[in-house]
């Protein structure tokens, strides 16, 4: 059987406001605690803060089994 998978990511105040932690979306790849991932980062490479209302969701990347998606 064919499985369809859906994602859904925390827009915050919009993917172009810089408020959000939509990390597959507007992510770049990187690593961070030892996994290669998307990552929400400045033009340097460093992390830069992801924004959520909802706990647990606002962490600037996202796990390597759904980056490899």
């Amino acid at each position: 059987e064919d499985v369809r998978l859906i994602g859904v990511e925390a827009a915050g105040f919009g993917l172009n406001s810089g408020k959000h932690a939509a990390t597959l979306t507007k992510g770049e790849v990187g690593v961070l605690h030892g996994a290669m991932s998307y990552l929400l980062q400045d033009e340097d490479g460093q992390i830069v803060e992801p924004h959520s209302i909802s706990a647990g969701l606002d962490y600037p990347g996202v796990g390597p089994e759904h980056s490899f998606l």
